[in-house]
């Protein structure tokens, strides 16, 4: 068999694929014929399909040398350059073939070239070699696909979005266009544009996690969170490997109230990628909205350790001083952003606006708000920053700028609630949850008498409460507490949580109160009471009586405008959804009012009513009353509630670092052309 017979055998059995028994033929070949460099570069080609490109680089370096330098040689050397991570030595390479080739240099050179400058990060460069793969062959869809990416690292989004939509048009079968498509237009905060494109390869590709990565997120910029979670799980399951999809997945989790899950999601992601900051710095939000102060802290640490001028953990240690009543520390920290030509971080100017509002400078909060507010940007850096101008425009006292500024930051978060199934859960409770049923249902958790639950609406004062009584050397804040929500969700699993109560054994029951308060006795010092100020713990005092049948509860009161106005002024998360709405406001406040009457006509738990107003008004009087209902004696530290130093993890940080004030009452009053929905 003579030796041209030979390579063509060996080629065709690359052509089908069988890599390993061509590389064996021309070996033996070269054997042969160590002088004819076609049977190299044959080698060299086959190598580079058969993803061995190390090993083609010094076999094409030969044929190079034997063949001297011919077109197709260094074209191919080139690629086996880049691919093998030696960006410089390809570019080197691909330059000698412009030189060579002049006008008629291929698409694919150009193309090829394109990839090794984006990889440099010569990305301008990178662009001109695109243009000219197109100039040479207007259907290479690669060199376009390319470009646009090109184009989008360097901002220039709507040019990437011309690109990709062409590089579709030519080769529409292929899915990895429309995803960069589908993110292009979703950076640029056209959700809706970018949806179908992305639900298509979804459709069409059910195992690309990339795809359902991408249509998770942009959907938790609109109502379906939901099914943003169940595709971001589905990324997670379909790359576990992934720290990026760890990252989102957990940041939507907390986003949307969860509290184990997202630090278990933040927590793979940075053990996949350990210097993979966003989660670093998504984990220390979190870590710092759950109290677990020191653990945040860190976490901002670690970052800035390494990136001393990253914005985002940045932002993270300034919220930090910020909880700690040290506004003037966060205004230091974050002044360097500000005053860059940049823009800064969403996070940074957020951050930035509030030590400025906290220092009475609305002016310059603004100021920096509406420099970011100019650029289109996603839904919920959208929502961030007009909740922040809402803030500077009411210390401005222009009420009306300030309500528009908030109806369009609640508005652009698309949360849902539903105000008819809300009063179907609370009948259910109440039905529940009625003095026979008490009775019946026999378990019983703890009797300890250390439990203090402050529950009310949000914003009725539940914070000034815990700061009062945590300013007794006997208590403990434990700060809002997730525990007795988990619990109800999980007895909930037996179709309610009474029918939970009913089906769990008397000891599971009494481990799962105990449990709970050793792990709050353990970080309480030896204070003799804990204190709980979850808010929401109105809609499960039923079950608390089961849990603590001697704690106390303290039912914050305030007037229903103030309230109500002061949530829907508050950017909470997404379990808060009812307070994007007046008339969903208005909603909730009403079955609230139910069911607490419900609670005071059938619970045995000793009850105490704090009224906001009053005991703002009338501290001296109010104070010891609530301290003599807890089993305390009169404190002169709780008198000044202000005064004590614990990091406050609550909307209502900066108010309690305050001495007691009165100008919080009748604040509707400002907002009162705006109110109607709150009237009915």
């Amino acid at each position: 068999m003579n030796a041209q017979v030979q390579l063509d055998s060996a080629m065709r059995s690359a052509e089908r694929g069988n890599f390993s028994q061509a590389i064996g033929q021309l070996s033996q070949i070269i054997e042969a014929l160590p002088t004819e460099g076609v049977l190299f570069q044959a080698l060299g080609s086959v190598l580079l399909q058969a993803g061995k490109a190390e090993d083609a680089v010094p076999v094409l370096q030969h044929a190079r040398t034997l063949l001297g330098d011919p077109v197709d040689v260094l074209e191919l050397l080139g690629v086996a350059f880049a691919r093998s991570g030696q960006p410089g030595e390809a570019l080197e390479v691909f330059d000698q073939l412009l030189e060579k080739t002049g006008e008629s240099t291929t698409a694919a050179v150009f193309r090829n070239r394109g990839n090794v400058l984006v990889e440099l990060g010569r990305t301008e460069e990178a662009i001109l070699s695109f243009q000219g793969a197109v100039a040479q062959n207007p259907q290479d869809h690669l060199a376009l696909g390319n470009w646009g990416l090109a184009l989008k690292a360097l901002g220039r989004r709507e040019k990437a979005v011309e690109a990709f939509k062409k590089a579709i048009g030519i080769a529409p079968e292929s899915p990895e266009y429309r995803l960069n498509l589908g993110n292009t237009l979703a950076d640029m905060g056209q959700l809706d544009a970018a949806e179908p494109f992305l639900r298509q390869v979804c459709e069409e590709h059910p195992d690309s996690a990339l795809a359902h990565a991408a249509l998770g997120r942009i959907l938790c910029g609109t109502s379906r969170t939901t099914e943003a979670l169940a595709l971001l799980k589905r990324a997670c399951e379909l790359a576990p490997t992934e720290a990026k999809f760890h990252l989102n997945y957990g940041a939507v989790l907390a986003m949307t109230g969860h509290v184990t899950e997202p630090l278990d999601h933040f927590t793979k992601a940075i053990r996949i990628k350990p210097n993979y900051w966003a989660a670093w710095v998504d984990m220390g939000n979190l870590l710092s909205e759950l109290g677990r102060v020191e653990e945040s802290q860190r976490c901002f640490e670690v970052v800035l350790e390494r990136e001393p001028q990253h914005q985002d953990a940045s932002a993270g240690l300034a919220s930090r001083y910020l909880r700690k009543g040290e506004p003037q520390k966060a205004l230091d920290l974050l002044a360097p952003f500000i005053s860059m030509e940049s823009v800064p971080s969403v996070n940074v100017a957020v951050s930035y606006a509030t030590a400025c509002m906290n220092l009475k400078r609305p002016e310059d909060s603004l100021q920096v708000i509406q420099r970011l507010l100019e650029r289109p940007r996603p839904k919920p850096e959208q929502s961030l920053l007009l909740h922040a101008a809402g803030r500077a425009f009411d210390q401005l006292k222009k009420y009306s700028d300030a309500f528009r500024a908030y109806e369009q930051s609640n508005a652009l978060r698309c949360l849902e609630f539903s105000p008819a199934q809300h009063e179907r859960d609370i009948t259910q409770t109440i039905e529940e949850f009625d003095t026979s049923s008490l009775e019946q249902i026999q378990v019983i958790g703890s009797d300890s008498e250390s439990p203090i639950f402050i529950v009310g609406m949000p914003r009725s004062g539940t914070s000034l409460v815990e700061q009062i009584l945590c300013s007794h050397d006997a208590v403990h804040g434990a700060g809002e507490l997730e525990f007795v929500r988990l619990a109800a969700s999980l007895l909930s699993k037996q179709g309610s949580v009474r029918k939970g109560l009913e089906a769990i054994d008397s000891q599971s029951f009494s481990d799962l109160a105990e449990n709970h308060l050793n792990d709050l006795k353990s970080q309480a010092g030896g204070a003799r009471f804990i204190t709980d100020k979850m808010p929401s713990n109105f809609l499960y005092l039923g079950l608390i009586q089961k849990l603590y049948p001697n704690a106390r509860i303290i039912h914050c009161r305030r007037s229903k405008l103030d309230t109500c106005i002061s949530c829907f002024r508050q950017n909470f998360n997404a379990s808060y959804a009812y307070s994007t709405r007046l008339e969903w406001l208005n909603a909730f406040y009403v079955q609230y009012e139910r069911l607490m009457a419900h609670w005071k006509a059938v619970l045995e738990l000793p009850i105490y009513e704090v009224d906001y107003e009053a005991l703002v008004a009338s501290p001296d009087r109010e104070i010891p009353e609530l301290l003599s209902f807890c089993g305390l004696d009169v404190q002169e530290s709780c008198l000044s509630p202000h005064k004590n130093d614990r990091v406050v993890h609550t909307a209502s940080h900066s108010q309690v670092r305050q001495p007691i004030y009165t100008s919080s009452v009748g604040y509707a009053e400002r907002y009162k052309g705006f109110l109607e929905a709150l009237t009915s």
